[in-house]
């Protein structure tokens, strides 16, 4: 991301109703020329400068567009400040740490020690570890301030004892975060397993804090993994879930481990092809949200739920659910249209092109056509090279199947123009690319004794093992058979 696009990008961030929000925000507390840069950038769909500079060429501000820009910034920030006062526990306590120190200030010491406590009864119960160290520094400073040092003497020694505490659970915690970031360099250093006998590994320490926990099942989860030991890498999976369902209010809090949880488990099932299970967890998935009054408008949100659109439609064309996966598509296009600017390119090329090919099972080719356009039309025909050739070698197939035999031969040289253009065109590449030039120039009549010689040849020159890879994306041979015998 471009500095000069960082403003645009914050923008396009915004819900609804945050916009609203910063509207009315920058009534009471700005300048209507901001508001208009604002609404002007927020109409953009990519940041073009020159545009805006040519939409405010008379307005003063224009002379110094980076400081104007730099300014909205902090006033998009100071409106989501406020907007958000309540958004987590986090925020609170940050808020409580800024009303201790005008207290303090103002020598009212009795209210801000007041103040500590609430604090700290929400750091403590949030295991908000930092934010307590810094809370625990301003009791200290309360009580030197407010009496004699002798009388204060047991509650001051409370308070160093809590420290060292405190620190010493982040001490371990900054160890597990080591052995998680660390953990495959470690695990090839050390095929036998890291767990075993660990000090740090091995039994779980009474004042863990959970995040520690968190990390602890993860490292184990990774061994089994790593070991290509499933059942136990989804036991393990499974445990953590269960784990962080005992403590729901922190859930609500930081819902980030717990929806890993269950992305890091459904990697697993798929490795192991427990559709059943998984989808079992995508429907939970769905519900997470409201059970834990969460909000799917959030980039995080967005994220899982794409995750788990992705996961779900692998699931129906590995297993041939033409029928559910044509029912998601009709739900997901509602969600892309109200999130596609949260969604990476990468997901996207991979939503589009797994839409294409479950209409194309379907029979719905023209269908497959539209989505097929969207990839090979725009900008996502620069993404991903593998799926982007699948989509170009599924488009011959559904041309053939429309009939467009005049136009097959076009898009056969397009589609050799950009298999060619990767390092090097795989041999089953070449053959369907001749075949279905052969097809174009033949009559009609001729096609049956074409599929039947090209199935042929595909099973002399490349074995099924070679081609599964392939077959998985694209069921190429799976179609010339079917053809084979429509046309025989």
């Amino acid at each position: 991301m471009a500095k000069k696009e960082q403003l645009f990008y914050l923008i396009k961030s915004l819900t609804p109703a945050e916009k609203r929000y910063f509207r009315l925000f920058n009534q009471q507390n700005g300048d209507s020329n901001y508001l208009q840069l604002f609404e002007a950038i927020a109409r953009q769909t990519e940041y073009d400068e020159a545009a805006i500079r040519r939409r405010f060429k008379k307005a003063p501000f224009l002379r110094q567009l980076h400081v104007t820009k730099n300014y909205l910034t902090r006033q998009i920030l100071r409106s989501l400040r406020n907007y958000h006062g309540k958004l987590s526990r986090h925020a609170e306590v940050h808020d409580c740490l800024r009303e201790v120190e005008i207290l303090f200030l103002r020598e009212l010491f009795d209210l801000c020690d007041s103040e500590i406590e609430r604090g700290l009864k929400l750091a403590r119960s949030y295991e908000l570890w930092t934010e307590t160290l810094q809370l625990l520094g301003w009791q200290r400073r309360v009580l030197l301030a407010s009496g004699n040092q002798q009388d204060q003497e047991e509650a001051l020694n409370a308070v160093g004892e809590e420290e060292r505490s405190v620190l010493a659970r982040l001490t371990r915690q900054a160890q597990f975060w080591d052995y998680s970031l660390n953990v495959f360099p470690r695990l090839i250093a050390s095929p036998g397993g890291l767990c075993d006998g660990h000090p740090l590994l091995g039994q779980s320490h009474p004042e863990d804090t959970q995040q520690s926990r968190i990390l602890h099942f993860y490292i184990t989860q990774t061994e089994h993994y790593f070991q290509r030991n499933m059942p136990a890498a989804a036991e393990t999976a499974t445990r953590l879930i269960a784990f962080l369902e005992e403590r729901p209010e922190l859930i609500r809090e930081n819902p980030h481990a717990y929806l890993t949880a269950h992305n890091n488990l459904i990697g697993i099932l798929l490795q192991i092809r427990d559709y059943p299970r998984i989808g079992e967890l995508l429907t939970k998935i769905r519900a997470i949200f409201e059970k834990y009054r969460l909000s799917p408008d959030q980039p995080g949100s967005v994220k899982l739920l794409t995750h788990a659109f992705n996961v779900e439609l692998e699931m129906y064309r590995d297993t041939g659910n033409v029928e559910a996966g044509i029912a998601l598509i009709e739900t997901m296009t509602g969600f892309l249209a109200r999130y596609v600017h949260l969604v990476s390119s990468g997901y996207l090329l991979m939503f589009y092109y797994q839409f294409a090919y479950l209409h194309f099972l379907a029979g719905e080719n023209e269908k497959a056509l539209h989505w097929l356009n969207e990839i090979l039309g725009g900008d996502l025909q620069r993404g991903r090279e593998v799926i982007v050739g699948y989509a170009h070698l599924l488009r011959l197939i559904i041309h053939y199947e429309l009939r467009n035999v005049m136009l097959l031969k076009y898009q056969v040289d397009s589609c050799r123009r950009f298999l060619k253009k990767k390092k090097r065109l795989n041999s089953y590449e070449s053959a369907l690319l001749n075949f279905f030039a052969r097809l174009s120039m033949a009559h009609p009549e001729k096609h049956h004794a074409i599929f039947v010689a090209f199935r042929e040849q595909l099973l002399t020159e490349h074995p099924l093992e070679s081609l599964k890879d392939h077959l998985d994306y694209l069921d190429f041979l799976g179609w010339i058979e079917d053809k084979c015998e429509e046309l025989g």
